[in-house]
């Protein structure tokens, strides 16, 4: 009985440690988010528009609710979150970001349209952006193809998991199955704030890095269509039109101006523009 008391105050403890650690690092983000956006207010209100208090306020909660759904949703982490499957010629994956999972993704892909729909763990956690592609992209595209015999796939990706999607689609496609890159929130020209992340793949989102320089030149050079989804009250993306691209088209680009980074995949105006993106996607196609 001692025994058992003594385990559960250590997992009370590690619980509560972990706690005050995530809502630490997000009270920090926001309070970054705030000085760097007030000081970018003052030189360039048109690409920064100025935000009231009551913003940042009312957003803090939500993202922080979010920022803990990897870890109260995480037994749904192994179950199979497909949707819509059965025989089609075009499907869809969902690709998470940096340190999360596929539990990411279940509000959004309910909401995105009739397409198959599937979801994907990325592992190593830390490993680089190059070994998380080969070692979770090619098999979940194999199943894909093997359970309705598609001839195109869209990958949506959300952050880290947009540069995943552009990395797959750009130098593993050897069959040209994708055909569209949907990306949310990704740092495509990287984020100040990757210095403070674990791992490799933290250090290739750093800006200016030469993983980055090289992907958004075979991007630029590229036969597939890319789409792109920023917010400008972005709290993990500095500067936020990190993730976007200056050659995608005005149609492929939308931009959201007050809602933060996780909560996007919670949002009725990305799910809205996502949907009429694979409603194009799949019309142009038939």
């Amino acid at each position: 009985m001692i025994i058992f008391y003594i385990l559960l105050i250590v997992i009370l403890t590690v619980c509560a440690l972990l706690v005050l650690y995530i809502t630490a690092q997000h009270t920090f983000l926001f309070t970054y988010l705030y000085i760097d956006r007030s000081l970018h207010t003052l030189r360039d209100p048109e690409r920064y528009p100025p935000i009231s208090p009551w913003v940042y306020f009312s957003n803090y909660w939500p993202e922080l609710f979010y920022q803990f759904g990897k870890f109260y949703l995480f037994p749904l982490k192994f179950l199979k979150l497909s949707r819509n499957v059965r025989k089609h010629k075009m499907a869809v994956l969902l690709i998470h970001g940096y340190g999360r999972n596929k539990t990411d993704w279940l509000w959004l892909r309910k909401q995105i349209g009739t397409l198959p729909i599937f979801t994907v763990n990325l592992s190593p956690s830390f490993a680089s952006i190059e070994q998380i592609t080969q070692n979770s992209i090619p098999q979940a595209i194999a199943t894909i193809q093997h359970k309705i015999g598609c001839e195109k796939i869209i990958l949506i990706g959300h952050s880290m998991g947009g540069l995943v999607a552009s990395y797959y689609s750009e130098y593993l496609d050897t069959n040209n199955i994708i055909s569209h890159i949907i990306t949310i929130a990704s740092p495509l020209h990287g984020t100040k704030i990757s210095i403070m992340g674990y791992g490799e793949n933290a250090k290739q989102m750093c800006p200016g890095s030469s993983f980055l320089n090289h992907l958004r030149h075979k991007i630029h050079n590229s036969s597939k269509t890319y789409y792109q989804i920023a917010t400008q009250f972005e709290n993990l993306l500095f500067p936020w039109d990190s993730a976007l691209l200056p050659d995608t088209t005005a149609e492929g680009k939308f931009i959201i101006k007050f809602v933060p980074h996780l909560s996007l995949l919670h949002n009725k105006e990305t799910a809205q523009k996502i949907k009429h993106w694979l409603t194009d996607i799949e019309e142009r196609f038939e």
